[in-house]
């Protein structure tokens, strides 16, 4: 059998490495390291906001939960008064670390889960894609001074949902805005 320079490299890094103890090794291929932002990054989800009414009367909640060092777990939802075709509103979320990165997954209520895949991000935001979706095809999350705005486009559509921290009392600083070209 003859084996490529490569793999015998690798194979006498491993046996040389594992006769010293059971040292973890990193082989240094392409994709083995999470790149850009962590979950730590973007730890500033976490808690409960809430916009301002919409031009349909609709408000929209999401909840963020750190579950671990890997996976922030969302909830987001509409209530709308009075009642529209809009409502209800209901998706799962969750901001997962894959070996090639972050993944920002939405699972709206009634249709499939769908993986937007972060193309670039920070402590101060960041942005998901997915070309190959119907709508939406980018999801940015931009961390405010008091809150974050949500922008969802498109297809040639977008819309901003701009979320606040939510508290019990009416809270008139937080707004919706929809784009379209």
């Amino acid at each position: 059998m003859v084996w490529p320079m490569r793999a015998l490299t690798s194979l006498s890094v491993v046996l040389v490495l594992s006769s010293c103890g059971g040292v973890v090794v990193q082989t240094g291929h392409e994709g083995d390291q999470q790149q850009g932002p962590t979950i730590a990054d973007v730890s500033w989800l976490v808690g409960r906001w809430v916009s301002a009414p919409d031009e349909h009367g609709c408000v929209y909640h999401e909840v963020w939960r750190h579950e671990s060092d890997v996976l922030l777990t969302g909830h987001s939802h509409a209530t709308c008064e009075p009642l529209t075709e809009q409502q209800p509103f209901d998706e799962d979320l969750r901001v997962e670390a894959e070996p090639q990165g972050l993944v920002y997954v939405a699972w709206p209520s009634g249709q499939d889960r769908t993986s937007f895949d972060f193309s670039s991000g920070d402590a101060n935001g960041f942005v998901a894609e997915n070309p190959d979706h119907d709508f939406p095809t980018r999801i940015e999350y931009r961390h405010t001074a008091s809150g974050f705005d949500a922008i969802v486009s498109g297809q040639g559509r977008s819309f901003t949902l701009t979320l606040t921290p939510e508290t019990s009392g009416d809270d008139s600083t937080a707004t919706t805005t929809t784009t379209t070209p």
